[in-house]
């Protein structure tokens, strides 16, 4: 599965460089890609961390904070997910990309069996929460600018994105890991791995579009994921 994944990414992040140069239109080729790569990295974070509970209870926690912010603006801010993030159900009227919730899962738990190598109970959800925060700053950039995921009513100061969304995504990854922070039996052979290589992929895609300090800063987290996996504590 990690091999698909590797191929999935490798292919993804030639044929952005290749819809660039030549001007062409991926078509549907571009959200099969997406869509095959959040359920391939699911797939193997699912199958390391063994917890059935704490996926599922992510992608809900997530889902309805996320939605909570569409119509109130808490915790994220005031922000709008377009038609291009395939594929998106109507919620009144807003949208909401049902690959949103294996997003959550890849970056939450994906960080999570990382963080864990260092450290554990309290520390590690306080840790992993910060790293989600620290991996959406970049993010925020290439999701507005190069992938029009959503766009932010108005832009902040932080790649785009305001303040307070920095500060739901502390709150929502913290929420999420909490209640699972012991788990046990879970392997982190390939999760970090995973995440690893979304960033650099969302990097060399923004790269692509233009120069921004953001796609430095993605590598530079993505580097870390890779070579920062020394330590091993138990849960």
């Amino acid at each position: 599965m990690f091999r698909i994944y590797c191929f999935l990414i490798g292919f993804s992040t030639l044929g952005t460089l290749a819809s660039r140069i030549l001007k062409l239109d991926p078509g549907p080729i571009a959200p099969a890609a997406s869509i095959l790569i959040i359920a391939c990295a699911v797939s193997i974070i699912a199958v390391e961390l063994a917890c059935w509970r704490a996926l599922v209870a992510t992608a809900l926690t997530a889902s309805a904070l996320e939605i909570c912010s569409l119509y109130t603006g808490f915790p994220f801010g005031v922000y709008e997910y377009s038609d291009a993030w395939i594929p998106t159900v109507p919620l009144g009227d807003h949208r909401f990309p049902l690959l949103l919730p294996g997003a959550w899962i890849l970056i939450v738990w994906g960080g999570y069996l990382w963080v864990r190598g260092f450290l554990s109970g309290w520390t590690a959800v306080v840790a992993v929460a910060a790293l989600a925060m620290v991996i959406d700053l970049p993010m925020e950039r290439a999701m507005t600018e190069v992938f029009g995921y959503w766009t932010w009513a108005p832009p902040g100061p932080l790649f785009g994105a305001p303040v307070m969304n920095s500060m739901g995504w502390f709150l929502t990854a913290f929420l999420c890991a909490a209640p699972f922070r012991k788990v046990e039996g879970a392997s982190d052979r390939y999760s970090p791995r995973v995440l690893a290589l979304f960033c650099f992929f969302v990097a060399a895609s923004g790269l692509i579009a233009f120069w921004d300090w953001a796609w430095v800063l993605l590598t530079l987290i993505g580097i870390a994921l890779l070579l920062m996996r020394n330590r091993r504590l138990p849960s």
